[in-house]
């Protein structure tokens, strides 16, 4: 059986984002242990069949601090779908298969707000704890390209370290947010998260929104004259917000937030050294991705996707309660 590993790397080298624990376990599938690059990644470049594999991961080493492991062994039960068994899959089904699971961990971990960090790689045959008991050449490594960024820049989150009940949420859901991906068509929404980290503003603020409209599906109304803003605005209130009151304040919040995303549609530069860049532009970043992470939330809690009828339904009760 092989062993894959996954090199976390954090943004910014002076922040550390998980407990001061050396591992942290996922059920029985994952696990996050701790790494000290200059014991554990010096002097790595022979291990790789690549050489220019070891050339890519390079800039990364001194902030990669964590590792997720993955051991075949551990999954030879697991039932992948129409009673096919992991067991039974092919080298490569087997490691596309370990790259949705690994996927939908992380992103549930940065649902929680852990965002501080990147995976630029993994490698095959070891886990970098244990890379220099490998043989010379017989590591193999797979690159994100989305997430091998030298100089990644923070998404729009406040950041959060990891805490028990986190982990739990996060094991609890694991199986429902493939589920609810899968069924829903909703896959490309992990790619979103990952390419956060692009040192951009207006390219975090647009993917953002793209992520939203895509949950939602706003649509125009032509017999009540209501447009895709109104749509939207109301299909993410009525996910959201229980009381009336609550539903006609989160409404409006997101009209402002609207009212950003357009102006970085239609040209505002949201560069950080410009200066029609503002504090209320930060926050609406900020508030904008939250919104997003909050609409993920509340439907993996609730098990499902909405449908279009569904939300067209959420859309016709507020319009009836409101107005």
């Amino acid at each position: 059986m092989t062993v894959h590993a996954y090199a976390l790397t954090t943004i910014d080298k002076d922040l550390f984002f998980w407990p001061q624990v050396p591992v942290i376990e996922f059920g029985h599938k994952f696990r996050l242990q701790r790494l000290v690059p200059e014991i554990n990644l010096g002097g790595i470049m022979d291990k790789f069949n690549q050489i220019q594999d070891y050339g890519k991961f390079a800039p990364h080493i001194e902030r990669t601090h964590w590792e997720l492991v993955v051991d075949e062994k551990d999954w030879e039960d697991v039932e992948v779908g129409n009673g096919i068994r992991f067991v039974d899959l092919s080298d490569d089904d087997k490691i596309a298969c370990i790259n949705g699971a690994v996927s939908i961990l992380l992103t549930l971990i940065r649902l929680k707000g852990c965002y501080q960090f990147i995976v630029p790689m993994m490698i095959h045959n070891s886990s970098f704890s244990k890379i220099h008991s490998a043989e010379n050449g017989s590591i193999t490594a797979h690159f994100f390209p989305q997430q091998n960024l030298i100089q990644p820049m923070m998404p729009p989150v406040i950041p959060h370290i990891l805490d028990h009940d986190d982990i739990e949420w996060i094991m609890k859901h694991h199986v429902t947010l493939g589920k609810i991906f899968h069924e829903g068509r909703k896959d490309f929404l992990i790619d979103i998260f990952d390419t956060m980290v692009y040192p951009n503003p207006k390219v975090q603020l647009v993917i953002t929104w793209a992520a939203i409209e895509a949950i939602v599906q706003p649509e125009k109304d032509e017999e009540n004259e209501t447009g895709i803003r109104h749509s939207l605005r109301s299909r993410c209130s009525m996910i959201l917000c229980e009381s009336v009151d609550e539903q006609m304040e989160k409404y409006k919040e997101i009209g402002k937030l609207y009212d950003l995303r357009s102006d970085a549609v239609h040209g505002k530069d949201l560069s950080l050294d410009e200066e029609d860049y503002t504090i209320d532009d930060v926050w609406g970043l900020v508030d904008s991705f939250s919104l997003l992470k909050d609409l993920l939330i509340s439907i993996i809690e609730k098990g499902d996707m909405p449908t279009i009828a569904q939300l067209r339904d959420l859309q016709t009760e507020f319009n009836t309660t409101h107005y």
